[in-house]
């Protein structure tokens, strides 16, 4: 069986936010809403699925794959208009004599039909679903003037109503389908993350804090972080790789993945996808002009170069009391046949302009050869690879905490959810995952840590940072989680 699917990506509404993706790849739960039309059609039994698509191809396809991975067998096809893809149809079909199911990948309705019904499915109220399943020779029937509106008119079916029908075309559906799958209205539909108790889902490598308060249904994310006293819920999804700040309150939300809410926020009835807030209640989208959601928290200007100038003047202060100290532990290390390794490396000074044309070099320093923090290395760390990196600090090109000093090959290299952190926060000495996970973070690990600070970095995370890399260059400490 064969299901052409149009995925347009026609949205009025969401062109004018210049939204990073079409409505149909928003979540549904902790996966794209295309995706669980796939799912659905795949337990229909149809194996050969025919896309047409014209705004943001190539997200779609880099999304679906090639279908493989669901046992089907996908095809693209673009068209130039958008809102008026149907005259593809007939070519897609020319060689088709066998009835076909035509779909809108924007709504998906549950319903009961039977092998070989040639139906319009419409939704409980008796309007059109988007889906139906039609003869084949009916294609030619399609021209470049269709309409969506003027498909029942013009292949004549029964209509099958459906027991309800989610759907993905404006922020108020994208809430109300989110809500009935947390209710489990739609019980055909899967979700990857483990119901831990009832109306509560929770996906693998979720950092909460004890008095963080879940009020079902509520969906969390893998690698996300709920912070102190924070109240999730009820009908809320946050995404993968989220960030909930302290005593912040979200319900009746989407969080998409990799959104940051800051401290003492309180979000309802909201689809949150980093610098893009769309309030269902209050019908308006804000479009922030930080790349994540911050807390009202966030320093001004004049604050953050203060805070960089008297960082300079610290540095300065402790290379010169250190120094002394430093000379001891050389002379020391070679006393014991450690001979220093005097090395020098051109790293990027971040953050990052957007352009690549725009980035600069900086000098990073180091008597040990490595350049990455490792405190397990105890006092050679410190001593032959901290301490000459606070030249870079005195100079203004590094902090003393941040994201790990890159060149831009390994820039380049990172994928782009982790390469966008770098547009965000500044490069330092001392990183928060060498410190909390060890020497061989996984991925995961590095893209959670790297994003927290990213969403966080103030004064005191990295005066807490800091003191951690010290406990744990002297012993006292060893790597895991700290409370946030």
């Amino acid at each position: 069986m064969r299901a052409v699917i149009l995925v347009t990506g026609h949205a009025p509404w969401l062109e004018t936010q210049n939204h990073l993706l079409p409505s149909f790849l928003f979540p549904l739960g902790d996966r794209p809403f295309l995706h669980h039309v796939v799912e659905y059609l795949s337990q229909k039994g149809i194996k050969r699925l025919d896309f047409i698509l014209s705004r943001m191809p190539e997200k779609i396809e880099a999304s679906l794959g090639t279908g493989s991975r669901w046992g089907l067998c996908f095809d693209y096809h673009l068209v130039r208009d958008p809102a008026r893809p149907y005259r593809r149809i007939r070519t897609i079909l020319s060689d088709e004599a066998s009835d076909f199911w035509l779909i809108h990948g924007d709504r998906l309705p549950r319903f009961n039909l039977s092998s070989n019904t040639r139906a319009w499915i419409v939704d409980p109220n008796g309007k059109p679903a988007g889906w139906g399943f039609l003869p084949g020779d009916s294609a030619r029937n399609f021209n470049s003037e269709t309409k969506e509106e003027d498909l029942l008119g013009l292949i004549e079916l029964p209509f099958v109503k459906s027991a309800l029908t989610l759907e993905a075309r404006s922020p108020a559906g994208i809430l109300a389908a989110n809500t009935l799958l947390l209710e489990k209205k739609f019980p055909e539909l899967l979700l990857k993350a483990g119901e831990v108790e009832p109306g509560v889902w929770l996906a693998r490598n979720v950092v909460m804090h004890p008095t963080a308060n879940l009020l079902p249904p509520v969906l969390i994310g893998s690698d996300c972080r709920i912070s102190q006293g924070a109240q999730v819920g009820p009908c809320v999804v946050v995404g993968q790789g989220s960030y909930l700040g302290k005593r912040s309150e979200v319900s009746d939300t989407v969080v998409f993945p990799g959104s940051f809410v800051g401290d003492e926020l309180e979000i309802k009835r909201t689809l949150v996808d980093r610098n893009l807030l769309i309030s269902v209640r209050l019908g308006v989208a804000l479009e922030i002009n930080e790349d994540f959601l911050l807390s009202s928290m966030a320093g001004g200007w004049f604050t953050k170069k203060l805070v960089r100038a008297l960082a300079r003047a610290f540095a300065l202060v402790f290379l010169v009391w250190s120094f002394p100290f430093g000379a001891v532990f050389l002379f020391y290390s070679i006393s014991k046949g450690l001979r220093p390794v005097f090395k020098k490396r051109q790293v990027l000074r971040q953050p990052l302009p957007r352009e690549a044309s725009l980035w600069t070099n900086c000098s990073l320093l180091s008597l040990s050869g490595k350049f990455k923090c490792r405190p397990e290395d105890g006092l050679a760390d410190f001593f032959l690879r901290f301490l000459p990196g606070l030249l870079s600090v005195i100079k203004g090109d590094l902090a003393m905490v941040g994201l790990p000093p890159r060149q831009d090959k390994e820039i380049e290299q990172l994928p782009v959810v982790r390469k966008n952190l770098c547009h965000l926060a500044k490069a330092g000495l001392v990183d928060e995952s060498s410190v909390v996970f060890g020497p061989d973070p996984d991925p995961d690990e590095l893209y959670s840590s790297e994003a927290f600070y990213a969403a966080r970095a103030g004064l005191r995370l990295d005066i807490r940072i800091l003191l951690r890399y010290l406990g744990r260059i002297c012993g006292l400490l060893r790597p895991g989680f700290d409370k946030r």
